[in-house]
């Protein structure tokens, strides 16, 4: 079976420090895209392969019909609010009174803030749905895929060849933080974003090894897709900053046009997609 994933991407800083973690809010984000009639019926959005996915549908049943999952029922045509109300959650967390509280600025898709616009209905679902509790009863679980990630992925040896090959990064004095951001429901659409001017992060899938057997011996043929599916959202950060200070030449000696089939990658996009593959 092959995945086709949806990688959207900005530039790579001088990343120093990977910190891996499955935030609630993200992962509160994700468990309420999973109950919409669309996260239920596509077939590549959500993971549902897995016990974990088995667990939220049983566990949220009672909730099925709350008006929020039919609001922030997207399709492959919202996709932008899709991946926004997803990742924008980041920015966000949950505080004694079961509240949301934005901590930051950060949204993924600009013009698009389906998050800050359902705040309210999202702060009812945390409450009528027992939403903390099902996260509380999970962090085993969430620990164990974090644990395990940054070996199955070889994330270190990935980040010290993009370092040691990419020059841009040893030009770069500011030290900045590197997440990798998760969920056991993400599927199709990674993205790579800057948080902040200092955090950039990675929102990727992750590997169904991973959420049902974290600890167990993999499939060496599938680790090797899903390193390198990771592997060609992280080198966008060695690829596009040199694209872009060479945009004008080849801007004048590519037609973007014939290399794109309606990905929905605009001009220097579409050059950069193929080249971070080639990689």
């Amino acid at each position: 079976m092959f995945i086709f994933f949806f990688l959207i991407s900005c530039n790579l800083k001088s990343q120093n420090v990977i910190e891996i973690s499955i935030p609630e809010s993200y992962e509160l984000s994700n468990i309420i895209l999973a109950l919409t009639d669309y996260g239920i019926n596509d077939n590549w959005e959500v993971q549902k392969h897995s016990r974990y996915y088995k667990d939220v549908i049983t566990f949220f049943e009672p909730v099925k019909n709350h008006l929020l999952l039919k609001k922030v029922n997207y399709s492959r045509l919202l996709w932008e609010d899709y991946l926004s109300f997803r990742t924008d959650a980041v920015a966000f967390t949950i505080d004694k009174n079961n509240l949301l509280k934005r901590e930051s600025g950060f949204h993924a898709n600009h013009g698009h803030k389906p998050f800050d616009k359902n705040l309210k209905l999202i702060n009812d679902f945390i409450t009528q749905s027992n939403f903390r509790i099902f996260y509380n009863n999970h962090r085993s679980f969430y620990d164990s895929i974090i644990h395990n990630y940054s070996n199955y992925y070889m994330l270190n040896e990935m980040m010290d060849f993009l370092k040691t090959e990419c020059g841009i990064i040893k030009k770069s004095s500011q030290q900045h933080q590197y997440k990798i951001i998760l969920s056991p429901l993400v599927y199709r659409m990674n993205c790579h974003r800057d948080i902040s001017n200092t955090v950039v992060a990675d929102f990727p899938t992750t590997a169904l090894t991973l959420i049902d057997n974290p600890g167990g011996k993999p499939d060496e043929a599938e680790r090797a897709i899903e390193i390198h599916t990771l592997f060609t959202e992280a080198d966008h950060g060695c690829v596009n900053p040199i694209s872009d200070n060479s945009y004008k030449d080849l801007k004048s000696k590519i037609n973007y046009e014939r290399w794109d089939d309606h990905s929905g990658y605009p001009g220097i996009s579409i050059f950069n997609e193929y080249t971070t593959w080639a990689l």
